[in-house]
């Protein structure tokens, strides 16, 4: 399991990250990201129930203007990889 340290300079670096700063707090967008990835591997294990259960989170801390582009580039990408040679 990752240190306290370990964690809090990651936190630090991500607030650091100005160029692509997002407009929610670090410790959400740590979050957020690791909680993709979780969906990411149920919808991958189970085939369905990750996109929806990320939505219905990120509904949850982002505006409801940014839920369905966010939602649709994820997924974008996740397909892109998925059928790259």
């Amino acid at each position: 399991m990752p240190e306290i340290s370990q964690l809090s300079l990651l936190l630090d670096h991500l607030n650091s990250w100005s160029l692509y700063a997002s407009p929610l707090s670090p410790p959400v967008t740590l979050t957020l990201i690791l909680f993709a990835a979780l969906t990411s591997a149920l919808s991958a294990a189970v085939g369905v129930g990750g996109g929806t259960l990320l939505i219905i989170v990120m509904a949850q801390v982002m505006p409801v203007g940014a839920l369905i582009p966010v939602q649709g580039l994820g997924g974008l990408k996740q397909h892109y990889s998925r059928y790259q040679c």
